[in-house]
């Protein structure tokens, strides 16, 4: 893809997130950057899906990576999300119409509103009719890991509050470039659950978790593989539903 050519930028975190969508759209790994990244074009639409691992950190210096790379038309934030209400199950898109970046406290503090890429009702009317679970719904993106149990005070009077470490972050970097947005999320996780002290450990390292490391979880508690096993069945089920959010979302792009 040439360099000058405007591409339209989708920030996740892991493989697992995207890996459905890139076999979707036969995307094609970009070879001379380094972060994990592959571009496509669908229609008249022209795009790099870009992996920065977890957290706001990542995903800013990649998405300023691709800004020195190519002319942006926009910047999109997807992957996964944990709910912070019954309002979302498992496997349900939430698209984000507010977003806050979160304190130590589970304070919010709402991140400035970047352009929508898209009428945010007109897309969940679209995804809504192709058959795809979805919500419009808040994002709130703490510094790190955080308990669910510490946010829910703070996420009470928000409509369908979602939790991701990344989205605030990229809405106040395309606010501030002037770049339209969208957030799509999956939710992975429902309300009343959180991520095992044994998984979170991996996330913190701003890594995802693999192969090995669940045989190691396994070798030192046999009793973690239910857990495991229905974690890995979310994760499935809420990529599986992204990448045909995904895919609606970019027809509407090259409409």
């Amino acid at each position: 893809m040439p360099r000058n050519l405007p591409v339209l930028a989708l920030i996740a975190s892991l493989p697992q997130e995207v890996g459905p969508l890139v076999r979707r759209i036969r995307a094609r790994r970009l070879p001379g950057l380094p972060f994990p990244a592959w571009e496509f074009r669908t229609g008249a639409v022209r795009g790099i899906v870009a992996l920065a691992g977890m957290g706001a950190r990542g995903a800013l210096a990649v998405s300023a990576a691709l800004l020195e790379r190519q002319s942006l038309t926009a910047l999109w934030s997807v992957g996964f999300a944990g709910a912070l209400s019954p309002a979302a199950a498992v496997g349900d898109l939430v698209i984000g119409e507010a977003f806050y970046r979160v304190g130590p406290a589970g304070e919010l503090r709402e991140s400035a509103a970047p352009v929508p890429f898209v009428a945010v009702g007109s897309l969940l009317a679209r995804l809504m009719a192709a058959g795809v679970p979805a919500r419009m719904g808040a994002c709130l993106s703490p510094a790190g890991l955080t308990p669910k149990k510490l946010l829910r005070p703070h996420a009470a009077r928000l409509p369908c509050p979602i939790l991701d470490l990344e989205s605030a972050a990229l809405a106040e970097l395309a606010a501030a470039r002037g770049l339209p947005f969208l957030a799509l999320r999956a939710v992975s996780d429902a309300a009343g659950e959180e991520i095992p002290p044994f998984i979170a450990h991996a996330v913190e390292q701003s890594r995802p978790p693999t192969f090995r490391d669940a045989l190691g979880w396994l070798q030192e508690d046999p009793r973690r593989l239910p857990v495991l096993v229905r974690l890995w069945r979310q994760s499935f089920r809420a990529a599986r539903h992204l990448a045909r959010g995904l895919a609606v979302a970019l027809e509407m792009a090259a409409a």
